[in-house]
């Protein structure tokens, strides 16, 4: 039996765990970069006011995800944060810098 010792069970329990979160930031990391791909179609087919209007359809549903669209400034254009987040995040940003034309 696999977890038949408590050092067994602690040993199971961890790596199931780690596996879990495996899988889990893997999802996570395909779902972002599918938001990204999308915003990123809705600027080059419509330029600024398209994406802002995406970001805004997405943002209405609270809970789902967090959207911010900013100036170089940092001013918020749309989104469903008030201000840019304190400190820069880890994952990917969308910025003039990620997409071409528009």
């Amino acid at each position: 039996m696999c977890c038949s010792s408590p050092f067994r069970s602690a040993r199971c329990c961890f790596f199931t765990y780690w596996n879990t979160r495996r899988t889990l930031d893997a999802q996570t990391d395909q779902i972002i970069e599918a938001e990204i791909t999308g915003l990123n179609e809705q600027y080059q087919r419509l330029g600024i006011r398209g994406l802002d209007e995406s970001v805004m359809n997405r943002s209405l549903h609270p809970g789902q995800a967090l959207y911010i669209l900013a100036d170089a400034r940092h001013r918020v254009l749309a989104g469903n944060l008030d201000s840019w987040p304190p400190s820069r995040p880890i994952r990917a940003i969308l910025s003039n810098s990620t997409m071409s034309g528009g």
